[in-house]
């Protein structure tokens, strides 16, 4: 243990110099993928969409996501193990709109009875995905 607390002593002076001179540390702002180049901008758009079937399982039409579609958000059926940015990059690659905010839900599977026999309905994952002002998604074109 001597030998270490030696070895600190001596170093500390440098550090404290170091620290001194380099108080204020640069913060640069990095161009983010989309924004540095339109050609790699347009083959993650395409990678993107070539990925949806592997995020989105289908859009939720109900009553309620109806409603929500008045203030800007939809509601998707997603796979269990997508995270929020994959999300938000494949909507906004597969729609062509600028998504604000992803917010996501387990939503658990219920008890069933059909007669004697009991069990239970699949765990899935819900995403609602909110928009930016005046865009939308047509998730009626189907239909």
């Amino acid at each position: 243990m001597g030998l270490f607390s030696k070895k600190t002593s001596q170093q500390e002076p440098e550090a404290k110099a170091k620290v001194a001179v380099n108080s204020k540390p640069v913060v640069q702002a990095k161009p983010t993928r989309v924004e540095a180049d339109p050609v790699k901008a347009e083959a993650l758009k395409h990678k993107m969409k070539a990925k949806a079937h592997r995020v989105l399982v289908r859009p939720l039409v109900t009553e309620k996501t109806a409603n929500l579609a008045v203030v800007n958000q939809y509601a998707f059926e997603v796979k269990p193990n997508v995270n929020k940015i994959t999300i938000a990059e494949v909507i906004s690659a597969l729609y062509g709109v600028n998504v604000l905010k992803v917010r996501t839900m387990i939503v658990r599977g219920k008890s069933v009875r059909y007669g004697r026999t009991q069990g239970q309905r699949k765990i899935w994952k819900k995403a609602l995905v909110t928009l930016k002002a005046g865009e939308k998604i047509d998730t009626f074109a189907g239909i």
